[in-house]
């Protein structure tokens, strides 16, 4: 038997207004557009989760949200400065190797990668994926961007792994991806 609920809020539909993305603030317009969104409001008024239509590039004021996320995910194996030097100085610093997006509740960095023996043969891979909780839909979004962006790079492989104890393997069949196995590791 499944049980259904009554959601606290109903289904409404919002636009933003782009001219206030600098500040992050969101304005309810009137009137139907293209670029409307359903979200879920509560019986307040007031949104309850609110995402973004399409994915957008990572930038350097996103990256206190970056360290929340990452430590809430990786706890204490995650290395903030690091991180920090690695994102700043490599990542946003390489927009043709790597490919940074986000979400209002999770973000992917996608990497471009090759073989000494195979120069012209690129490979995507996915270096970050992290979601908020209850927001794994998210990734999926997230993770389909990077699929387009390894063709559009003309990748001959797109590639997902994972370090942590996620399971990965319902959100690769529903991309699509085929399982490489046998894998091997040994921890040092």
């Amino acid at each position: 038997m499944v049980d259904l609920h009554q959601p606290p809020g109903t289904l409404h539909r919002e636009q933003r207004n782009s001219s206030l993305a600098i500040s992050g603030a969101v304005a309810a317009l009137g009137g139907p557009a293209a670029t409307d969104f359903p979200i879920l409001v509560s019986s307040e008024g007031t949104p309850l989760l609110v995402s973004d239509p399409d994915p957008r590039l990572l930038i350097e004021s996103d990256l206190q949200w970056l360290h929340y996320l990452c430590k809430k995910k990786y706890k204490i194996e995650y290395d903030r400065k690091t991180t920090e030097n690695w994102f700043i100085n490599t990542v946003l610093k390489s927009p043709l190797m790597f490919h940074p997006v986000r979400l209002a509740n999770s973000f992917t960095i996608s990497m471009l990668s090759c073989v000494p023996w195979l120069p012209n043969d690129f490979e995507c891979h996915i270096v970050l994926c992290c979601a908020d909780d209850g927001a794994m839909w998210e990734a999926v979004k997230l993770l389909r961007d990077s699929i387009r962006w390894g063709r559009y790079r003309k990748c001959k492989v797109w590639k997902l792994t994972s370090d942590t104890d996620n399971d990965f393997a319902n959100i690769a069949r529903r991309l699509g991806v085929t399982e490489i196995s046998p894998r091997f590791s040994l921890e040092l």
